[in-house]
C-alpha cells in the first residue's frame, strides 16, 4: 500500500474518530444540560470521548493498512490530539500552561490510537 493510500485511510479514520466524538459531546451537553452534572463527571466524560474516539479511529486505520498497524494507530492518536489542540487555540486564541491533565488526556488519546491499530 503507497503512503498516499495509507494516509487517505488515516484521514477517513480520523473522520470516524471526530464523527463520533461530535455525537458523544451533543449528548453530554444535553445530558449536562438535564442533569446539571458536576465538572469532574463531565470532563471525565470528554476524557472518554477521546479515548474511545481515538480507539475507533485507530481500528479502522489498523483494519485497512494491515502493517505496523500500532504505529499507525499512534499516527491518528498524534494528529487527533493535534487537531484537538489547535481548534481549542484558534477559538481561546491562547495555549492555556501545560497541565496534567491534558498531557494525561494526550497521552490516552495516543495510547487509544495505538490500542485501536493493534485491535484492527
Amino acid at each position: 500500500m503507497t503512503l498516499s493510500k495509507k494516509m487517505m485511510e488515516i484521514f477517513r479514520g480520523l473522520l470516524a474518530s471526530y464523527v463520533f466524538t461530535g455525537v458523544v459531546l451533543a449528548l453530554l451537553a444535553f445530558a449536562v444540560y438535564q442533569f446539571e452534572m458536576g465538572e469532574k463527571m463531565v470532563n471525565f466524560g470528554i476524557t472518554a470521548t477521546y479515548v474511545v474516539a481515538t480507539l475507533i479511529g485507530g481500528f479502522y486505520a489498523g483494519r485497512h493498512i494491515k502493517e505496523k498497524k500500532f504505529l499507525w494507530g499512534i499516527v491518528l492518536g498524534v494528529l487527533y490530539v493535534a487537531v484537538i489542540v489547535t481548534a481549542s487555540f484558534l477559538v481561546n486564541q491562547e495555549i492555556d500552561s501545560v497541565s496534567t491533565s491534558m498531557v494525561t488526556t494526550c497521552l490516552l488519546c495516543v495510547g487509544g490510537g495505538m490500542a485501536g491499530g493493534m485491535l484492527g
